[in-house]
């Protein structure tokens, strides 16, 4: 988060590029000369008759032992950097006690007035004030209800009534996935007279050091048609070299069931009670769940089976299915055979890897490829062990995506990220809780890839689902009368204790949802913070026992993409 002589440095750089008199430098003073605000830096006030606003500084100088005394008769000229406010003055001198003021008179609109105080003489020593008039945008919510409010890109006052009880939970995003940076700022001036503001500089969220085990890709290689021949029979060995295995050797078939083949690398005479379980819980339960979300199993070699190679060979995936349907007309995947380890988490990698079959089947028909863009295409894997009811890795990535709040990072990345990045599965495991089980089936059926499936099948413009998302993350599960376009049902994201608990999987009891960082509104505040592409903050209004309104400042420098949506929660402790 920046710092308040950051913001001020920002400020002075916009309001003095290119003019030969303006100041230069950080404001605040050097050589020994310490400039400060006896009034607030930032004063907002709301559209309708003019006001008269005062600017003071205070000048102090340092002594010989550096202690800081003020200095009387110091001469500033003020000047007027930007907006339509009217100075009473364009030259002052501190009193006895080093202060010195301007007033400003207001226009009746909306509005934004620089004005800096520059040491006659010095134009390092400067220091900005700013005075705003803008239009009020009331916020008056029941509980359990969210809003986008759209305020005006140049600021808005937004009033919150506080007439019962509940706390707002505030989300600044930005929509616009191709511009990072952004900036927005919420202001508030304290329920005292006087007002003034502190400068929010603590510090922000940054995500937890946890890696999670990739549970497979989807790798388009040059395979061998020897490796994998079409065979309208189930043969009886395997090879077990693949797009990402050199080792040739054969794997024995050590499960035949109703809709997959287990070939297991490993000692013939071992293991045969674990590798029924695994063949006998992808019949009854993985296939038939699949099915019914994703849609059918293509059959392009006739045998009606999924080929299954389990081999410790498989080094850095727990998986990879490797084109096999697209390529050679074969439905396979291989997984990794470690059999010390939880036999959830191989359930898990082939209820992964057979929704890549799937994905594949959809794709090679409709569009002649290998499957849908990464992004999607793994997101619907991770959304098939969620809803198969494995739970270890889903529940590593809700509870990393939790703990990665107002970063200043994208939320939803397309440039930089791994296909197997936490917000790919919590925004698609959102939409089919929102949409329902049949929107996964549309994803798989529309013959579109990428974005653009994700619009077709939704019938919402992307950017819209984007907004509705960030917005889920943070009120998903806070009130029992939460919108139902904003909630979250495979994930609980204030519980799932008991889960959490069998998977030992995560430094917690429980989800907590996600950190809503609290504004403070019987303290001023000045929070000035940036946002990257699809991204968003999350903020809870607390405070102001007794009062019925709250003001607090919204501004989003004039940026269209930056939006505000807001919900009422219920009074409750977080």
């Amino acid at each position: 988060m920046r710092s308040r002589g950051a913001f001020l440095a920002l400020a002075l750089a916009l309001a003095a590029c290119g003019e030969d008199a303006g100041p230069i430098g950080s404001p605040g003073g050097r050589d020994g000369v310490v400039l400060s605000y006896a009034t607030p830096q930032v004063q907002v006030r709301a559209v309708g008759a003019p006001a008269k606003v005062s600017l003071t500084l205070l000048a102090r100088r340092a002594g010989p032992d550096d202690s800081l005394a003020p200095w009387p008769g110091a001469a500033f000229d003020v000047q007027r950097e930007a907006g339509a406010g009217r100075l009473s003055a364009t030259r002052v001198v501190t009193n006895q006690d080093g202060r010195a003021t301007v007033e400003l008179d207001t226009p009746g609109g909306a509005d934004r007035t620089r004005v800096s105080f520059v040491l006659s003489g010095d134009r390092h020593s400067h220091l900005p004030f700013e005075v705003v008039t803008a239009p009020v945008v009331p916020v008056d919510l029941t509980r359990g209800e969210v809003a986008h409010l759209d305020p005006p890109p140049n600021g808005a006052i937004l009033r919150f009534s506080l007439a019962s009880e509940g706390r707002y939970a505030l989300i600044p995003l930005n929509l616009d996935p191709k511009r990072s940076g952004v900036t927005y700022r919420f202001h508030h001036t304290g329920a005292g007279a006087g007002g003034g503001f502190t400068a929010d500089a603590r510090p922000r969220g940054s995500r937890p050091a946890v890696v999670v085990e990739e549970r497979g890709d989807v790798v388009a290689g040059s395979l061998d048609p020897g490796i994998l021949a079409p065979a309208a029979g189930i043969p009886g060995a395997l090879n077990i070299k693949s797009c990402m295995i050199e080792t040739n050797r054969l794997a024995p078939l050590r499960y035949a069931g109703r809709h997959v083949a287990l070939y297991v690398d490993a000692p013939p005479d071992q293991w045969q009670a674990r590798i029924d379980s695994l063949g006998r819980e992808f019949d009854e339960r993985i296939f038939p769940g699949n099915t019914a979300l994703f849609g059918p199993t293509p059959d392009r070699d006739g045998n009606g089976v999924v080929l299954v190679v389990l081999t410790p060979a498989l080094q850095g995936l727990s998986g990879v299915y490797c084109d096999g349907v697209r390529a050679l007309g074969v439905e396979a995947f291989y997984a990794v055979w470690n059999p010390d380890d939880r036999i959830d988490r191989t359930l898990a990698t082939l209820a992964h890897e057979h929704q890549h079959v799937v994905n594949a089947g959809w794709h090679f028909v409709s569009r002649g490829t290998i499957g849908d863009e990464r992004w999607l295409n793994e997101a619907m894997s991770f959304a098939a062990e969620a809803r198969s009811g494995y739970w270890g890795s889903p529940l590593v990535r809700v509870w990393q995506f939790l703990s990665g709040q107002n970063g200043g990072m994208t939320m939803l990345p397309f440039e930089y990220a791994s296909p197997f990045h936490d917000e790919y599965m919590m925004f698609l495991v959102y939409l089919g809780d929102r949409f329902g089980d049949e929107f996964y089936y549309r994803l798989g059926s529309s013959g579109h890839s990428g974005e653009r499936n994700v619009e077709e099948s939704a019938g919402l413009p992307f950017p819209t689902l984007v907004r509705d998302w960030l917005v889920a993350a943070g009120v998903s599960g806070r009130h029992p009368d939460i919108d139902p376009r904003y909630r979250y049902t495979t994930f609980d994201l204030h519980g799932m204790a008991e889960e959490i608990a069998a998977c030992q999987c995560i430094p917690k009891n429980r989800f907590e949802g996600m950190n809503l960082e609290p504004l403070w509104t019987d303290s001023p505040f000045d929070v000035f913070r940036s946002l990257d592409g699809y991204d968003a903050d999350y903020y809870v209004l607390r405070g102001s026992a007794g009062r019925s309104t709250v003001d607090v400042f919204f501004d989003a420098f004039g940026i269209a993409s930056v939006g505000l949506s807001a919900a009422r929660l219920a009074d409750e402790p977080e």
